[in-house]
């Protein structure tokens, strides 16, 4: 799991802006054969010595990035992009999915990647030192 601070986030896009309002956690049932898709909104506060604020992305990493987008984007409707060179990614609403090919992992990784992992990217509003120092 990665946590970046608002500052080392925000740097990374060279200085765009984009503030931070508080979000809300959601239930989501996936709609199953005809099934409804049912979300239910229920307001999360961050408690504890490390305030996470949301999701930056995911990475899944897998066998074969090419069938990893034509399921997810034929079955689930999720757009995919290609950024930094050849990397992809699949978008839906305000996320993104990153995807690392098994054996051909960008860094930062995990640290044995296997097919069928995957890596949370967190901001958080606590600084990065108190983070770690918390985990240590």
């Amino acid at each position: 799991m990665a946590l970046r601070t608002l500052g080392c986030h925000l740097g990374r896009f060279q200085g765009i802006y984009r503030q931070l309002q508080p979000r809300s956690c959601g239930l989501a049932v996936l709609g199953v054969r005809g099934l409804p898709v049912v979300s239910l909104g229920v307001r999360c506060k961050s408690s504890g010595p490390v305030q996470v604020s949301h999701l930056d992305h995911l990475v899944l990493t897998v066998k074969s990035v090419p069938d990893t987008c034509t399921f997810y984007s034929s079955v689930l409707g999720m757009e995919v992009i290609t950024f930094k060179g050849n990397r992809k990614a699949l978008c839906f609403g305000k996320q993104k999915l990153n995807l690392h090919q098994v054996g051909q992992e960008f860094e930062p990784k995990a640290l044995r990647p296997t097919s069928g992992s995957a890596d949370l990217c967190l901001i958080t509003l606590t600084p990065l030192a108190a983070v770690a120092t918390h985990l240590q």
